[in-house]
């Protein structure tokens, strides 16, 4: 039974890889864009409709949750293809909960070993945390994260977490509010954060000749 389970979760493991290795970064933002403009078009087609107000709030929680998916996705995808990107990774993913260290028998039966423990943090952590968010960004993109304005998202996110936990209620107890007008500059903040996190990864990832030292050539 036991190496059963073994054998199932080593085959999860290489399915994950293949399905990362097949969707790279800049593929995962183009179908992200993709959702969100599917979201728009469901929240323009409602809009006065009875189930409208549902509907917006349905499709801002949505869009909050692609969102946070996307940057995830992306720091996955790169640390499968990327080594020195999946070392930066292991250095500054925390297993906060539990500060657990791991054997060399656990890391063994790991499948991926020391990488898959590694992505299994990451999966476990928690990306509508922007401090999360923010020390693995700067940890793994250095160079191109510094500066990174997280103040308008900031409060869209914890908006969301009303929505997902307490049905629309903040922590006093009352309605939080949402309108057209509202998630639709709500959506704006989201996409551009989502653009700002992309479009520093791709700087990262393609940097000018003169840092490749490629003009010697």
């Amino acid at each position: 039974e036991r190496a059963d389970e073994e054998a199932a979760a080593a085959e999860a493991y290489h399915d994950f890889q293949e399905y990362l290795r097949q969707h790279p970064y800049d593929q995962m933002y183009q179908e992200y864009q993709s959702q969100q403009l599917l979201i728009q078009k469901i929240v323009n087609d409602y809009e006065n409709s009875f189930e409208g107000h549902t509907i917006q709030k349905m499709a801002f929680v949505h869009a909050v949750t692609l969102m946070e998916a996307l940057i995830g996705d992306m720091i996955k995808a790169l640390a499968i293809k990327h080594s020195h990107i999946m070392r930066k990774l292991s250095l500054c993913v925390e297993d906060s909960s539990s500060k657990k260290k791991f054997s060399i028998r656990e890391i063994l039966e790991q499948p991926g070993g020391v990488d898959g423990i590694v992505l299994e943090i990451l999966s476990r952590l928690s990306f509508h945390n922007l401090d999360s968010v923010r020390r693995i960004l700067e940890g793994v993109f250095p160079e191109t994260m510094q500066g990174l304005d997280y103040s308008e998202v900031r409060p869209v996110i914890e908006r969301r977490h009303d929505f997902v936990h307490r049905n629309g209620k903040n922590t006093k107890g009352e309605d939080v509010v949402m309108t057209s007008e509202i998630l639709r500059k709500d959506m704006r903040i989201v996409h551009g954060f989502a653009f700002q996190v992309y479009d520093r990864i791709h700087d990262a990832m393609n940097p000018p000749a003169e840092k490749r030292n490629d003009d010697k050539f």
